[in-house]
């Protein structure tokens, strides 16, 4: 999930769903859990609502896990598939990618583990 606005209720997430994208408050989400800011602080509310309107509809993808398993087996020999579904970890990629910033290869499946190393790598942890 990635946050895309803020409202007088606080800050709100996109996220990938079965029926479809869908928003919510990060109040309503059930702790703990952990947030790592991977974009600068400059992505604006703008370009949120950019992605959101491109992005609009694409529905969770369950079979997104069997292509990561796919792709870490073969050594990103196996891309991964630019379509309409997403799993969680591959809308935050590419939310990432959307805002020039991006958190794997194109021909990597985005997956917690990978993004919690990019991430710690960014920093400058090892």
């Amino acid at each position: 999930m990635q946050i895309v606005d803020q409202t007088e209720d606080g800050w709100i997430l996109d996220e990938a769903a079965g029926s479809g994208d869908r928003r919510i408050p990060l109040k309503d989400l059930q702790w703990p859990y952990i947030v790592i800011n991977w974009l600068p602080e400059d992505v604006t509310a703008e370009e949120c609502q950019t992605f959101i309107k491109e992005f609009q509809g694409f529905k969770y993808d369950k079979w997104a896990y069997l292509w990561v398993a796919l792709n870490r087996l073969s050594r990103n020999i196996f891309p991964r598939i630019a379509d309409n579904r997403h799993m969680c970890w591959e809308r935050t990629a590419d939310f990432c990618n959307f805002m020039g910033h991006p958190i794997c290869h194109v021909y990597e499946m985005a997956y917690m583990p990978l993004m919690i190393e990019r991430y710690a790598m960014r920093c400058g942890h090892d």
